[in-house]
């Protein structure tokens, strides 16, 4: 039978434990000018990482990139019609269309927030 060297036996888990040395790594703090001069450095990066985002989200739709302006349009000309026609809700003077648009933009902004 082999006998285990005594340089190969495993330390003890309270020789092991104390052996660790811990190391906090924390980052630096930086101020908002330093993260803007930090975009404008990698902007290529950003927008080549916002291009590639867009076109892998829109590249199965019919329409492709333009779904994103058709949709919310489609959504405001309805909600246009129901509220300004069907219902006569007041919108302070301004055009139905504007009215409803700027609120279906608004709602698409905070249900993009909530993904």
């Amino acid at each position: 039978m082999i006998e285990p060297k005594a340089d190969r036996i495993s330390p003890s888990p309270d020789e092991f434990m104390n052996d660790l040395s811990i190391t906090i790594v924390s980052p630096e703090r930086t101020s908002l000018l330093q993260v803007g001069r930090d975009l404008l450095r990698y902007r290529d990066l950003l927008f080549l990482l916002v291009w590639r985002e867009i076109s892998v989200r829109y590249s199965q739709t019919f329409v492709g990139i333009f779904w994103v302006i058709l949709q919310p349009l489609v959504s405001a000309f309805m909600v246009a019609f129901v509220f300004g026609r069907l219902v006569n809700m007041p919108s302070d003077g301004l055009p139905h269309m504007v009215f409803a648009y700027s609120g279906v933009l608004i709602w698409g902004l905070s249900a993009l927030s909530r993904r």
